[in-house]
């Protein structure tokens, strides 16, 4: 099973925390403060509040654009991707041989969830060209592989070069 951090929701209990503790805030007037400023931060998305080891910021289309319209006319927003994780060597290892191709579908599945918590979608050609530099052909045979197993991966449908 795939577990998907929530690297925003680890931001605001270490925000609570420090302003709690570090500020001797009291709860109410912590909360008070998170709420005024959380939309701001998020709305900037500054990297390196949300960011863990293992991910990274990834401008993805936004899902609400038409599968029809080419990446470079759609709405790009900015969300963050588990690369890596911890999990990730035993997760390899314990599969041999087919160890790469069932870890880069692991990680297709993790980062096109994340993405789609996060209001985007990835493309076959953001997995292929701008995550894994491989070919779009193994990327589709990855996602086709996991459908033939009955896991849906949410991703974007359009085919065209992006």
């Amino acid at each position: 099973m795939v577990t998907i951090s929530n690297p925003q929701a680890k931001f605001e209990e270490r925000y609570l925390g420090f302003l709690r503790n570090e500020l001797n805030l009291s709860n109410e007037e912590a909360q008070a403060l998170i709420q005024n400023t959380l939309p701001l931060i998020r709305q900037n998305h500054v990297p390196n509040l949300f960011q863990l080891p293992g991910q990274m910021i990834f401008q993805a289309v936004a899902a609400s654009e038409s599968p029809y319209k080419p990446r470079k006319y759609c709405e790009l927003i900015n969300i963050t991707l588990t690369l890596f994780s911890e999990d990730d060597i035993p997760y390899r290892q314990t599969h041999g041989k087919n160890g790469v191709p069932k870890l880069r579908q692991r990680q297709i599945i993790r980062m096109a969830n994340e993405a789609a918590s996060q209001g985007a979608l990835l493309s076959i050609d953001d997995f292929a060209m701008r995550i894994f530099n491989c070919g779009s052909r193994t990327i589709s045979r990855d996602v086709k592989s996991l459908s033939s197993q009955g896991i849906h991966v949410p991703l974007r449908a359009y085919s065209g070069s992006d």
